[in-house]
């Protein structure tokens, strides 16, 4: 036997030949793909490819992933006819085509290594061209999905940052004490030190976090950082304009007492850091953890929106701090003149919408589920002198049977990424609220509940994408509904 045969080949000679494509890559799919179609063997439109890297308009090679008989899906190995909209993506854990970082290569050029970043999808693309690619993947999705052939999407509004964005983050600590993300759609993890889309002090944290120094009180005591800005209502300082804390989430086994004094270290380490909290799953509970002070404080005192926010760091809150001013905006203009008015605010958060909102309106009814958020909510209402914010906590399925006819003007739509159930839209439509604006972070499901609302009598006046997530496929929607 000969010696080399000893050792395994690389997973690159293990990987089976599959066959390999011309495709002209026709249009964007929700999800970060491309799509194309094979040619079939008389010339005509074979079946739909689905192809991972690349960008509308480019003539690229791929090889397929998975056949089937009616579609196929495909990965990009280099591009033949680049389109102008491609740009360098700055970040050395980005991939195109989720399988090697780097942009796929144009003629001979090389890969780059094996095991891109899931994080973004976008970053080889111009900033327009994202804009203008999210706005035409929701028009594909309200006409196909939700039957609204003759109205216009409007056009994306732009994140004022499309770098450097995110006030939020999540990091998972690998068994050497590394602070990773997560492999393109793959539970495998990849080491860490930068991330472009992080607001600069979360950078700074990613950065201090990943010295050697740390590593072994990570890799003991902690499974996961949540790590989280905000800006201070009253900031003390210039260079205090921004504020962090982190929310720890322990190994099994990690002692209280030690996971204090890694906090303490960290609050001495760390500039700008606020608190670090102990994240506590409930295994039994309707909600999934909750959170206990180790140093410094246990939630924000936060500005946004010119308002006073109370904000725990595992509350859900919007993760572009800019564009979510924006959002609030576009909510607010669409619901129209509010004075002397009431209003429902559903899946209603920390208030996000709901503060704003109850400072124009004569009443505000919040429902929201989640105690923590709830907690915030109604500290929130009370630093910002607002008396006629009501916050019911339960589940909207529950909540919305009891309100009678004619219970509000109109109410404000948050769900999550599921959306709306139909028991919620037929409430909604027995209560006959004349307005109703739905914020959404998936067009396929407010395609789906969009459909149901014009079933039931609503007409959609407008839908404008917002990009609150910029370098990644996702996007956020506020759609106006009327009824006579």
């Amino acid at each position: 036997m000969p010696a080399q045969s000893r050792y395994r080949r690389s997973p690159d000679a293990r990987r089976p030949s599959t066959p390999s494509l011309t495709l002209a890559l026709q249009s964007g799919a929700y999800g970060g793909r491309n799509v194309a179609r094979e040619q079939a063997a008389e010339g005509t439109g074979g079946r739909v490819v689905f192809v991972q890297g690349g960008i509308p308009g480019e003539t690229v090679r791929a090889d397929l992933t998975l056949a089937k008989k009616s579609y196929a899906e495909a990965r990009a190995t280099a591009i033949l006819a680049p389109s102008a909209a491609r740009t360098m993506p700055p970040c050395v854990y980005f991939g195109e085509n989720g399988y090697r970082r780097g942009s796929v290569p144009a003629g001979s050029e090389t890969p780059a290594e094996r095991g891109a970043c899931g994080g973004c999808q976008h970053q080889h693309m111009s900033y327009e061209a994202q804009l203008a690619l999210k706005r035409d993947i929701v028009a594909q999705l309200m006409r196909r999905q939700g039957g609204l052939t003759d109205l216009e999407v409007l056009p994306t509004l732009p994140s004022p940052s499309p770098w450097q964005y995110r006030n939020r983050a999540r990091w998972v600590v690998d068994e050497e004490g590394g602070i990773c993300y997560h492999q393109a759609a793959s539970e495998r993890l990849i080491a860490v030190d930068h991330c472009h889309i992080v607001q600069p002090l979360l950078q700074q944290v990613l950065s201090a976090l990943s010295a050697s120094q740390w590593r072994l009180p990570l890799r003991t005591l902690v499974s996961e950082i949540t790590a989280r800005t905000a800006h201070p209502f009253a900031p003390v300082s210039a260079d205090r304009e921004t504020v962090a804390m982190l929310a720890l989430h322990p190994r099994e086994g990690a002692r209280r007492f030690d996971l204090r004094l890694l906090a303490s270290d960290l609050g001495a380490a760390l500039p700008n850091l606020d608190g670090v909290v102990l994240v506590r799953n409930m295994p039994s509970a309707e909600h999934a953890a909750s959170a206990s002070s180790l140093w410094g404080a246990a939630y924000f005192d936060a500005r946004f929106a010119g308002y006073r926010y109370r904000l725990a760091p595992l509350t859900f809150f919007q993760v572009n701090d800019g564009a979510a001013e924006l959002l609030v905006e576009q909510v607010l203009g669409l619901l129209g003149p509010l004075a002397g008015h009431s209003v429902l605010d559903l899946y209603a958060g920390a208030g996000t919408f709901s503060v704003p909102i109850a400072a124009r309106a004569q009443q505000v009814l919040a429902v929201e589920s989640d105690p923590a958020a709830i907690d915030d909510a109604e500290q929130t209402a009370r630093a910002n002198g607002l008396t006629n914010l009501h916050i019911a906590p339960g589940q909207v399925e529950a909540e919305l049977p009891g309100l009678p006819l004619h219970a509000a003007d109109a109410a404000v739509l948050d769900p999550p990424r599921a959306g709306l159930s139909p028991a919620v839209i037929d409430e909604l439509a027995r209560i006959d609220i004349p307005r109703i604006t739905y914020v959404s972070c998936d067009p396929a499901t407010l395609a789906r509940d969009l459909r149901r609302f014009t079933e039931r009598g609503y007409r959609v006046e407008t839908i404008q994408p917002i990009d609150l997530f910029p370098q990644t496929y996702h996007v956020e929607i506020v759609v106006a509904l009327s009824r006579d």
